[in-house]
């Protein structure tokens, strides 16, 4: 029983070190996406491609302007929206090849980076993306902070993620990746837009008025105050990551040890 065991086991960890070799060699893909859309997107600003620049700008910013919540808020949503056009930021099969099967054959949200460090890397950036990293620079600078969550409803089948800043004693509704769009930086709560009706205006764009179906269904709520989604996926993108990258190295010198051991 222990000659076929160990022969398997050298059969699945030398296609493991082939299937690593081969992702790490010849797996990049592209990296961008095709903007569908006509967005805010500016082509310039995706040289911010790392969190410690958009660290500092913001940080820089949030001083300058002697920490006003207000102003901070609109900075980061501005910065954003033109910092980032409408698309999922996927795990690429050179970086992690793990991640990326498992989405390929499992569950597409294995995908999709959790993680600002790498989200900012990439031009493109869905709903919850952009929320992650709103989010990080909020708590960062000690703002309070909630998702605003936005689910299914009988005109919409998808859902939607928005994020909801606490100032002037109450919660303020900011939408960065479908561009919601307001008179005033200081920008109102989802409640008062369904009252006013003003979620109309606010996704007027041919590109967004389906979002007003969330305000129209009421299929909208706060949830997770102080709290940055995507934790457990970020810890599996980690683990498999590192996998992906290093597994094969020590297969290979367990492999190689075990011929050279037996020569000898």
């Amino acid at each position: 029983m222990i000659f076929p065991l160990k022969r398997l086991y050298f059969i699945l960890s030398w296609i493991w070190i082939l299937c690593s070799l081969a992702f790490l060699l010849f797996g990049y893909v592209k990296r961008e996406q095709p903007m569908i859309h006509e967005e805010a997107f500016t082509r310039q600003l995706t040289q911010l491609n790392t969190l410690e620049e958009l660290d500092q700008r913001v940080k820089a910013t949030f001083e300058h302007s002697h920490q006003d919540t207000v102003y901070i808020a609109h900075f980061i949503d501005s910065l954003l929206k033109k910092r980032f056009y409408h698309g999922y930021s996927e795990v690429q099969p050179d970086e992690n090849w793990m991640a990326w099967l498992a989405g390929k054959l499992f569950w597409q949200d294995f995908l999709f980076h959790t993680t600002p460090k790498k989200i900012i890397q990439y031009p493109m950036a869905a709903c919850s993306q952009q929320g992650i990293l709103f989010q990080d620079q909020l708590q960062k600078l000690g703002i309070r902070f909630a998702t605003t969550a936005m689910t299914k409803n009988k005109d919409l089948n998808s859902g939607h993620y928005a994020v909801s800043v606490w100032y002037k004693g109450g919660w303020h509704f900011y939408d960065t990746n479908l561009e919601a769009e307001f008179d005033s930086l200081e920008h109102p709560s989802y409640q008062e837009m369904i009252q006013h009706k003003t979620y109309k205006k606010a996704y007027e764009k041919k590109y967004n008025q389906h979002a007003q179906s969330f305000f129209k269904n009421k299929s909208i709520k706060r949830v997770d105050i102080n709290v940055i989604k995507g934790t457990k996926m970020a810890a599996f993108h980690l683990v498999t990551e590192y996998l992906s990258k290093y597994l094969w190295v020590l297969l290979l010198s367990i492999n190689l040890w075990i011929r050279f051991r037996k020569v000898n």
